[in-house]
Parts: structure tokens; sequence; C-alpha cells
């Protein structure tokens, strides 16, 4: 398993799941404080990302200017 870097969290998969696997000190994400490592992605902007590969994720992510998220603490 690896895991790739986007908006200051490094995100992994696991199964279908796509899961926050590190904060990255300073970023987006910590600066945010809304994500927490082993939290699972749901969903970004209204598109549902479960099943999708880590790489499209990102691609995803670097796309959108404003991005929504939707996760659940685990």
């Amino acid at each position: 398993m690896h895991s790739v870097l986007c908006q200051g969290a490094t995100v992994k998969n696991e199964g279908d799941s796509v899961l926050i696997g590190r904060i990255v000190k300073g970023g987006v994400a910590e600066k945010s404080g809304l994500l927490h490592e082993g939290d699972e992605i749901l969903e970004i902007n209204g598109v549902e990302i479960r099943g999708m590969s880590i790489n499209d994720v990102c691609d995803l992510m670097v796309c959108i200017i404003v991005v929504t998220w939707h996760f659940r603490h685990m």
C-alpha cells in the first residue's frame, strides 16, 4: 500500500475506502482542523470517491478550486 500527498494530507486506499494517512504539519488540512489521520473521505464536491484510486482522488482535488469534503472520523 502506498499513499499520495494532496491538500496537506496523505491519502491511502484501504480496500474500496480512501483514508487520510497523515496530516502534514503546516498544511491546509492541519490549518483547517477538520481532518484527522484515519478519517475516511466519502465524497469531494458531490463526487463519491469510494473505490477510486488515490491518484484519481488527488487529481480531482487539484482540479477543484473550492473543495467541500464529506468524511467520517474513524
